[in-house]
């Protein structure tokens, strides 16, 4: 996983110092394909921890949902639209749902 890892991280700083244009799209296309070298290195580490990387991702979908859905909640208690919000406005709401189920 760490070798795929360095790996998408080299395709990621190559396209992001890549001109515009072919360049820059061929690197895009890199990406993909060392993030798929990634995702499934992970599942066969999966297997070999004999994790159900399917419900591991199921059970992650889940938890993003309904924190997502109060995130939705919190800003709309504050008066804000997530669209019209701040990445840093919007983590700092995340976040605080994060810690809130971890207590």
């Amino acid at each position: 996983m760490e070798e795929e890892i360095g790996e998408l991280k080299t395709a990621v700083e190559n396209h992001e110092s890549a001109p515009e244009g072919a360049v820059k799209e061929a690197h895009k296309k890199e990406i993909e394909a060392e993030f798929g070298d990634l995702i499934f290195s992970l599942i066969n580490y999966a297997r070999f921890l004999q994790v159900d990387a399917e419900n591991a991702l199921e059970l992650t979908n889940k938890k993003f949902i309904h924190r997502f859905t109060q995130m939705e909640q919190t800003a709309l208690k504050e008066g804000k639209d997530l669209q019209s919000m701040s990445l840093e406005e919007m983590d700092a709401i995340w976040n605080s749902i994060k810690r809130q189920k971890e207590l």
